[in-house]
């Protein structure tokens, strides 16, 4: 099975929805607590799935993730993801190296964490690459793709990576979140 999006009969398994985020170009340390996001538009990651057919108000499950970094740092990073599903109740986007500060109302609506570990990375020469490995992250898909039959449907996932220790990154590092998600 490559990165198509399979239908079982009333189930749908999405391989991997992905998104990359490119930190600004500096080696700032990163402290506990602080956003790591996009440099061009202090963003978080944005992972949609490829445009199917209509999805009504479903059940989602992300089975697995991975973060790869295409840089090798030997202290790796820890980051907790943070992990949002309704695109009308997302956090307020934080520049990165800044301190997340997601209000009480925002939180309300993260369905989830993932948590990478300093010690879970694995070398792969220049870069770094970490797998968690049998989740069982259940989330709520809003109704997509209502309108017009036969309207390519999609669904969004937002994630805000936070560092959980302190890091010293390379300039202008790219991660890249992938999760593996079931559409029950």
């Amino acid at each position: 099975m490559g990165n198509e999006t399979v239908f079982l009969s009333d189930r749908i398994i999405y391989p991997f929805l992905e998104d990359t985020i490119t930190r600004p170009a500096n080696t700032t340390a990163y402290a506990d607590g602080d956003a790591i996001s996009d440099v061009t538009t202090n963003d978080f990651f944005t992972l949609q799935s490829a445009e199917g057919r209509e999805i009504g108000a479903r059940t989602g499950k992300i089975t697995g993730a991975t973060l790869f970094s295409d840089s090798y740092v030997a202290t790796g990073l820890a980051a907790d993801i943070l992990l949002f599903n309704n695109p009308d109740d997302l956090p307020t986007e934080t520049a990165d190296n800044a301190t997340v500060a997601i209000t009480d109302a925002e939180m309300d609506f993260c369905f989830g964490v993932l948590k990478f570990l300093t010690g879970g990375w694995t070398r792969g020469g220049a870069n770094n690459i970490q797998h968690l490995n049998d989740l069982d992250i259940s989330f709520q898909i809003p109704l997509v793709g209502a309108g017009s039959p036969g309207t390519p449907a999609r669904f969004s996932i937002y994630a805000q990576a936070v560092a959980r220790n302190a890091y010293v990154p390379i300039s202008g590092e790219k991660f890249t979140l992938k999760l593996k998600i079931r559409v029950d």
